[in-house]
């Protein structure tokens, strides 16, 4: 993995492939080492070959997940698996399979972890960006608000988490032409920004624009774009 985390890809792809020859039964560690060759062929914009190692892993990861009892560590690793391939699929502009196999990890992740956990947000808002990308912007919406009431109850409406959604849903908004919902959720973001922020950040900058022409949109004076 240190190699992964320095971005040598090619050694990396070697190290784990000189790994898995060393396991010859369908267990845990095979799983998760197909999944890294997956993640490093994916890094490697090798999309075709990683959704084939992420699917041979989750075939051995099923495995442990039938029968009554799941394992959370057993959940959690085929959950990332699904996760990995959502990447994968959304690469391929294939956000049908994006969105299936989001939601099947969604399904395993809330069999086990309470639904303001990280895992199933993040998740949740995978799923909201797929829905986005084929365009259903209504449920991609629906699915933003739960994730920020969780984030506001969990961690607070100022944490960074529930900015960066609320961030999220003014871009849709935008986008359906809402404009006083958008004007609301950057007027908070803008305000969190200016808190953490230094003033010439250029995420200041954007904001402080996308306001502008909204408030000039609403006025009848221009139409605003995203």
């Amino acid at each position: 993995m240190i190699l992964f985390s320095l971005e040598r890809f090619e050694d990396a792809l070697s190290s784990f492939e000189q790994a898995l020859q060393m396991i010859h039964i369908d267990n845990a560690t095979r799983a998760k080492l197909l999944n890294n060759i997956g993640a490093t062929c994916y890094q490697m914009s090798n999309f075709v070959e990683s959704l084939k190692y992420f699917t041979t892993a989750l075939e051995i990861q099923r495995m442990w997940l039938e029968g009554p009892v799941r394992r959370e560590s057993s959940v959690f690793d085929a959950s990332v698996t699904l996760g990995n391939m959502g990447k994968v699929y959304l690469e391929q502009a294939d956000y049908n399979m994006a969105i299936y196999v989001y939601e099947e990890a969604l399904l395993l992740q809330t069999s086990c972890f309470k639904k303001d956990q990280r895992i199933v947000l993040t998740t949740l808002g995978n799923l909201a960006f797929a829905k986005t990308q084929k365009g259903d912007k209504a449920k991609a919406l629906q699915i933003y608000q739960g994730i920020y009431r969780s984030q506001e109850a969990k961690l607070g409406a100022n944490s960074r988490e529930a900015v960066e959604t609320m961030g999220l849903m003014s871009v849709i908004h935008i986008q359906q032409c809402n404009y006083d919902e958008a004007l609301t959720c950057l007027t908070a973001v803008l305000k969190w920004q200016q808190k953490t922020l230094d003033t010439s950040h250029p995420a200041v900058q954007n904001t402080m624009e996308t306001i502008e022409k909204i408030e000039q949109t609403l006025k009848g004076e221009v139409s605003v774009w995203i």
